[in-house]
Formats: structure tokens, C-alpha cells, sequence
């Protein structure tokens, strides 16, 4: 560590320490200048697009303590600070998301030996976040004090250690969502973030443009459960899907709960849809605000790990599971005109859009009159890399197989959505404007299904603005 008048260049946690407490016991970390709250400590991270630190005027009336990365335009901006503000401290590292990184590890690892308390990890292809918006209404509706849980969508290597350093002493549980687009990016979560319980909810074609198979998904989404075997905290407890052809593979052991519909698990499941419930062993859990098998196992799977927590506290989680509702653009029952639209528009994926669509055509079965029809609105699935036209052929391949339904294609990947449904589409577009203004002169429809990837923006067409009741 080199330290001149208040400015430290340091290469590694360690140095910034020493013998010190953690960073993050006694301080708030803050890294937008926007919402920064005074007395926390700014850390100013450098992406590929902005460096934090070029706004730390903005912060410079509110903390004492700055952290960024060692560029030569840094280090003159920080020394210029320092000379007009000696009562500042100002830390240049070598790399400001590496730090980032080590700083949450740290922070949580000292948070951790102080009691019973649980990084519970939520990783997989499909229902991640579903599962964790689950679990959150759950374990909050319990006691809303002692638990945290990863907002919005962040997940990744920087989204992870933002929600890390959210915990406070008052905190007993951090539900945190693990997402991987490479190779290699689950480790580093996992490095930072030290998970005690977990759930790898599937595994599917996602992010095909970087890995190969599924067996790279496999091997890069169910790393949490070599993490949970070797921890040196919390309960140690990986809740297995037995129905997934890959992760079935992991073997059993004492840290290893399995679920499953199809075979016999710790946890058995059996999917009631006339019943909108499903059970899990002996216990009936009842929601009328979701739809699927898909979501019923996320909600079975976020009933088993509250119990594991909670396991005197039946009644109140199955009164909390039972409430649940889903969020904006995530498998939503809406209302537009005089139909009932289920609107997941929020991502898509090979295998998250046959299994949704499935389920709702099903589910529009159970209830219709034999002639009635449903409208399927779907468009591009993205981050399939070179993958993308086979995917999305096979996908129209797929949607012959409704016959009750009209099906409405929008995106980049028309021509070879349409190359596998061979049929005709009854609406065709590449422009949100257009699709909308066509949709307004179709005959009305009891049920509308409508999934594309996020970019698209599918909600917008419909300008949905009412709940269903």
C-alpha cells in the first residue's frame, strides 16, 4: 500500500482493511451518485460505457470515504480533490468490480459468523425470479425486518454484490438470484457471495450464444450446490428438481433435498390444475392468481425452503403462498377489451416459451366451449447467438400443435417462425405500431397469450392498464 496525504493505492481488500473492521459494518456502500445517502462510502466502479467516479462531485458534500479505480485520470482528479479537501480519504484500486466483489465476499463472510443465517441462492434456466419474488412475499410476510431479497433483475457479477452489501446485522436471510450469460460468471457470483442454502430451479436453452448445450448449462447454473456441500455456514441444504434430466444427476447426500412431480423425491409434488393447487406430500397449497404447473413448482418450491426455515410457522406460510400475486410483465393475468390476457413478456427462451404456452393452451382448454379460440401473440426469443433461426423454427413447429388457437408473430425471426408453423399467421409485423393498429380490427377473444424476449415490449401493443379480476 502506497499512502500520500490521504490517498491510498492499494491491490486488494486486504490492504485496504489491515487489521481494521469490515468496510461495510459500519458504513453504507453507495455507487450511484444519484440516490446516494450521506455517511456512506462511495464507491465509484468503472464499467465499459462510465466511470463512477467521474460524478463524485456530486458526492463530495456527503462522504468522507471514496473508493476507485487507479487510471492516471483518476489518480490526477484525486489528487486535486485531496488538496482542496484534506479531510477526505480517497482509495484507488487496481480494479473497481474485482473490489466490489471481494468487499461483498468479505462483508458477508463477517456477516455469517456472527449467527444462523442463510445466503439462500436461486439459480436456473427458467423461474428464477419468479421463484425468488415467491419466496421474498413469503419470508416477508413473516417477519419483513430480518430478510432481503435481489430487486429487479439484478443478478449478475455486479447485481450480486449490490444486494450483498444491503445487509445489515437485523438481517437473518438474503434471498439473492444467481444469472449466468457465460461461462465462468457463476463462480465469480459464487465467490463473492458464499450461498448456505439454494435451489437450481431447471435447466434449458438459455444463453445459447455462449455456451454450447445444456450440459454447459448444467455445469455452469448448478454450481451453487459445490458451494452449499462446502460451506462453512447456515443450514447447507440444495433443494434438487429430480424431474430435470440434468440436474436428476447430482448425486444424493446429506445436504441434498430433492422435489419432483414425476419421481419419488424428499418433497413429492402432484399438480392439482382444475383445483389451481398443488400439494406438496401431505399439504395443499391454493393460489387463483397463477397460472401453470410451472409456477405452481415455484410456489411448492418456495413453500419447502420456508418451511425448512420456518418449519412452526405451516400456517402462516400457506396463508403467504396462497396470496401471492405475480409481477409487472411475469406471468400476469390482465385485462384488455374483454378478454383475459396472460401477458409474460418480460423474458423468453426456448424452453420458458413452449412450457408457458403450453400451459396456458391447457389451461384455455379446461375452461372454453369446444368451438372458442384463443390468440397466441408471440415474438423473437434473443441471446440464442447463431442458434437463433433453428430455435425459432422449431418453435413454429411447435405451435401447430394448437389447434384451437390463432397465432400472431412479431420480430426479426418471422421468416423462420414461419418456415416451421407452415400455416398461415393471422398477424404478421415487425413494428409494435403496426401490430397494435391490427390488433384493434381483430374479433374479440375469451383468453390471449402474449410472451416475447423484453426488448420487444409486447405489453405496449395492447397499452394494458387494468388488472383482471
Amino acid at each position: 500500500m502506497i499512502k500520500t496525504k490521504n490517498l491510498l493505492l492499494c491491490s486488494n481488500i486486504k490492504e485496504v482493511l489491515g487489521d481494521k473492521k469490515n468496510l461495510s459494518d459500519s458504513y453504507l456502500i453507495g455507487t450511484d451518485s444519484r440516490n446516494f445517502e450521506k455517511g456512506s462510502i462511495f464507491l465509484a466502479i468503472k464499467g465499459e460505457r462510465f466511470d463512477g467516479f467521474s460524478f463524485v462531485d456530486k458526492v463530495l458534500d456527503k462522504t468522507n470515504l471514496i473508493i476507485c479505480e487507479s487510471t492516471q485520470d483518476n489518480k490526477v482528479k484525486a489528487q486535486e480533490i485531496i488538496s482542496n479537501n484534506p479531510d477526505k480519504v480517497i482509495v484507488l484500486v487496481e480494479n473497481s468490480i474485482s473490489f466490489t466483489q471481494e468487499l461483498a465476499s468479505h462483508h458477508v463472510q463477517d456477516w455469517l459468523s456472527k449467527g444462523k443465517r442463510e445466503i439462500i441462492a436461486i439459480s436456473g434456466s427458467n423461474g428464477k425470479t419468479t421463484t425468488k419474488e415467491m419466496l421474498w412475499h413469503v419470508l416477508s410476510s413473516i417477519n419483513s425486518k430480518n430478510v432481503i431479497c435481489t430487486q429487479k433483475n439484478n443478478n449478475n457479477h455486479l447485481g450480486v454484490p449490490f444486494t450483498l452489501f444491503q445487509i445489515s446485522d437485523e438481517i437473518d436471510y438474503a434471498i439473492v438470484e444467481y444469472g449466468s450469460n457465460h461461462p465462468g460468471e457463476m463462480k465469480t457470483i459464487c465467490d463473492c457471495s458464499h450461498p448456505t442454502m439454494g435451489i437450481t430451479t431447471n435447466i434449458g436453452d438459455t444463453h445459447m450464444e455462449f455456451f454450447n448445450d445444456l450440459e454447459a448449462v448444467f455445469k455452469e447454473e448448478s454450481l451453487i450446490h459445490k458451494y452449499i456441500k462446502n460451506s462453512k455456514f447456515g443450514k447447507k441444504i440444495f433443494f434438487k428438481n429430480n424431474d430435470d434430466s440434468c440436474l436428476s444427476k447430482i448425486l444424493n447426500a446429506d445436504y441434498v433435498k430433492s422435489f419432483g412431480l414425476k419421481s419419488q423425491s424428499d418433497f413429492n409434488f402432484k399438480f392439482l390444475r382444475a383445483d389451481s393447487s398443488i400439494r406438496v406430500n401431505e399439504t395443499l397449497i391454493t393460489n387463483k392468481n397463477i397460472l401453470g404447473e410451472h409456477n405452481f413448482v415455484n410456489l411448492a418450491c418456495a413453500f419447502v425452503i420456508s418451511q425448512t426455515i420456518y418449519p412452526d410457522k405451516t400456517k402462516e406460510i400457506l396463508n403467504a403462498t396462497s396470496s401471492f400475486q405475480p409481477t409487472k410483465n411475469r406471468s400476469q393475468w390482465l385485462k384488455w377489451k374483454n378478454s383475459r390476457v396472460f401477458l409474460d413478456a418480460y423474458n423468453a427462451n426456448p424452453s420458458s416459451m413452449k412450457l408457458a404456452a403450453k400451459e396456458f393452451y391447457s389451461d384455455f382448454l379446461l375452461r372454453s366451449q369446444s368451438d372458442a379460440k384463443c390468440l397466441m401473440v408471440i415474438g423473437d426469443m434473443n441471446e440464442l447467438g447463431d442458434k437463433a433461426p433453428k430455435y425459432h423454427e422449431e418453435l413454429g413447429d411447435f405451435f401447430r400443435n394448437f389447434k384451437r388457437a390463432d397465432v400472431v408473430f412479431m420480430g426479426r425471426y418471422l421468416k423462420y417462425f414461419q418456415t416451421g408453423y407452415k400455416e398461415d399467421l393471422l398477424i404478421s409485423s415487425n413494428d409494435p405500431t403496426t401490430l397494435a393498429q391490427s390488433m384493434e380490427q381483430l374479433q374479440e377473444y375469451s383468453d390471449i397469450f402474449v410472451k416475447a424476449s423484453r426488448s420487444l415490449q409486447l405489453e405496449s401493443v395492447f397499452a394494458i392498464k387494468e388488472r383482471s379480476t
